[in-house]
C-alpha cells in the first residue's frame, strides 16, 4: 500500500489513493474470520472527548493548566495525589464528568456490526488504551482489554491491598460523598474535606484506577484478567487455524505516536498472525488516523497493511458501505 510521508511523518493521500483504501479495507472486513480492534484516543473525537494532542490540546479542554503551565504528562500522574490532592481530584473528576457526558458515536455501532459477522464463535477482541469505558457501553467486558484501566474504577492510592472497586460501589458505600465529587471550576479543586476515601482502609484517599505517568502504585489485576480473555480469544484462533483458513482483521483507530502501546500491539499481531509465520493464516492491518496514518518504512508486518489518513468515524461509515456494497445490501 503506498505509505507516503511529509517531514512531520503526515500521511500523504489524494483521494483515489483513499479510496482504494477504503475498498481494499472494506474486502478484508468482508473476508474477516476474526477482528481484532485496537483503539487510541483518536477514538473518541468524534464523540466530542479530546485526544490531548500536544500541549494546545490538552490546554483547550483544561483552560487553568495553561495558566499553570502544565501538560497532561505532567498532570496525569499519582504524585499529585501525595502533594495536593484535591488539584488531582479536580483533574480527574472533571474528566469523569466529561467522559461520562458523552455516548459511543456511529463509529462504535459500525464496530458493534463488524463483530457481530463472526460473533457466532465469538472471533473478535478489543484491545484500547481509552480509560473512558465507551467500548463497554457496547461490547461484553470479556471482549475487552482497556490497557491503562478505567476511570468508572476506583482503589486506595497506598495501595492499602490489591483490590479495586466500581465507582458505583463507592457511591453506595459513601451515600454521603459521591463520585465524581464537585469541582470548583475557577480553582479546579475540591473541597478537602470531601476528599473520596478508600473503600477497604477508609483513611488513604481513593483515586482513579487509571495508569499514569510514573505510576507505580497502580492495581492492574483488572487488567490482568482482561489480558488473560485476550490470550484465550489468540489461542482459540490458532486452534481454528487447524481447521480452516484464517483471515484476522486489525482495525486500529485513532492511536498516535506520542504513547505507542496500540500501534505497537496492532503491528505485533499483525506480524506474528501473517502467513510469514502461521500456516493457514494471513493478517491485515488496517491503520486509521488523519495524520499517523503512515506504517514504518519498509515494514513487514501483516500480508496486507492498509493506511486510512481519515477520522475514524467518517473512516468507518466508508468501510461499512463497501462491505454492505459486498452483501449486496
Amino acid at each position: 500500500m503506498l505509505n507516503t510521508t511529509d517531514n512531520n511523518n503526515h500521511t500523504i493521500m489524494n483521494s483515489d489513493e483513499i479510496n482504494l483504501a477504503i475498498e481494499m479495507a472494506g474486502k478484508a472486513v468482508h473476508e474477516a474470520t476474526h477482528f481484532f480492534f485496537t483503539s487510541g484516543a483518536g477514538l473518541g473525537v468524534d464523540s466530542g472527548l479530546p485526544d490531548f494532542r500536544g500541549k494546545n490540546g490538552f490546554w483547550k479542554a483544561y483552560p487553568p493548566m495553561q495558566k499553570l503551565g502544565l501538560e497532561f504528562h505532567q498532570m496525569s500522574t499519582p504524585s499529585w495525589f501525595e502533594k495536593d490532592p484535591t488539584f488531582a481530584h479536580g483533574f480527574f473528576c472533571h474528566r469523569y464528568n466529561l467522559y461520562t457526558s458523552k455516548k459511543p458515536h456511529e463509529g462504535y455501532h459500525i464496530l458493534k456490526e463488524f463483530s457481530d459477522r463472526v460473533n457466532n464463535n465469538n472471533n473478535y477482541f478489543i484491545f484500547t488504551s481509552n480509560v473512558d469505558g465507551h467500548f463497554s457501553q457496547l461490547f461484553p467486558n470479556n471482549k475487552i482489554e482497556e490497557c491503562h484501566g478505567s476511570i468508572h474504577y476506583l482503589q486506595c492510592t497506598e495501595p492499602c491491598c490489591e483490590e479495586i472497586y466500581s465507582v458505583e460501589e463507592h457511591n453506595q458505600f459513601f451515600p454521603n460523598n459521591k463520585y465524581p465529587i464537585e469541582v470548583d471550576m475557577d480553582t479546579f479543586r475540591i473541597k478537602e474535606e470531601n476528599l473520596p476515601k478508600c473503600k477497604f482502609c477508609k483513611s488513604k484517599v481513593a483515586r482513579p484506577n487509571i495508569l499514569m505517568f510514573y505510576d507505580g502504585k497502580w492495581i492492574s489485576n483488572r487488567c490482568d484478567l482482561q489480558y488473560e480473555e485476550r490470550c484465550k480469544f489468540l489461542k482459540e484462533m490458532v486452534k481454528n487455524s487447524n481447521e480452516k483458513q484464517v483471515h484476522l482483521v486489525i482495525i486500529e483507530i485513532g492511536a498516535g505516536n506520542n504513547v505507542t502501546t496500540v500501534r505497537d500491539k496492532s503491528e505485533l499481531l499483525a506480524t506474528k498472525y501473517s502467513s510469514r509465520h502461521k500456516e493457514n493464516m494471513k493478517s491485515t492491518l488496517i491503520r486509521i488516523n488523519p495524520t499517523d496514518s503512515y506504517f514504518p518504512k519498509d515494514s513487514k508486518l501483516g500480508d496486507c497493511n492498509i493506511s486510512i489518513p481519515l477520522g475514524g468515524k467518517d473512516a468507518l461509515i466508508k468501510i461499512k458501505a463497501v462491505v454492505d456494497r459486498l452483501d449486496g445490501k
